[in-house]
């Protein structure tokens, strides 16, 4: 299976948005080559802009996010050769956004000796003073405390306020959807 070459133009803040749009609108025109996708990455300012110049077109938006200059060697003349990147740097960057890409979107699943401490790490919400049977609970009368071992997560504390006891809790009980009416 062979890709499709995208050829990705961007361009810095030299232009407004109105030319900017202006040229989004001569590429759609063309002629555009038929063997590769295309795709604009105007500055954030002009991405409204630029985005309805190409509606309904076969041209890409793309966002200008990072850039960076390139040089085959850095041994050219040139203002901007000293903060330019080499093909070593380049492929370092590549390298780099692929492991953010497949950590930021691969699922962390725990393991089993991660557990116990996962267990431990979180809080279960707790009577913070002796409460009576049929008391209402109030914010000022749970916490949550470790371990997470209990029904009623940290995350859950604010379901837990304005319930009604079905039985009396002492401090520090953790508390249980049963407890509660």
């Amino acid at each position: 299976m062979s890709r499709t070459p995208l050829v990705a133009g961007n361009w810095k803040m030299h232009t407004t948005t109105a030319e900017a749009a202006a040229l989004a609108t001569a590429i759609v025109r063309g002629p555009l080559p038929s063997h590769v996708e295309v795709a604009v990455c105007p500055p954030y300012t002009a991405l409204a802009d630029v985005g309805r110049a190409l509606a309904g077109s076969s041209v890409a938006l793309g966002a200008c996010i990072l850039e960076r200059h390139f040089t085959d060697t850095r041994y050219r003349k040139g203002p901007d050769i000293s903060c330019s990147m080499d093909p070593a740097e380049l492929r370092f960057l590549i390298d780099r956004s692929r492991e953010i890409w497949i950590a930021a979107n691969n699922p962390k699943q725990r393991s089993a000796p991660e557990e116990d401490v996962y267990r431990f790490a979180r809080g279960s919400v707790v009577a913070d003073r002796d409460l009576p049977e049929g008391h209402v609970i109030r914010e000022e009368d749970i916490w949550a405390r470790r371990p997470g071992t209990g029904e009623i997560p940290a995350h859950d504390v604010d379901k837990v306020v304005g319930k009604r006891l079905n039985r009396a809790v002492r401090r520090n009980t953790q508390l249980k959807w049963g407890d509660l009416g």
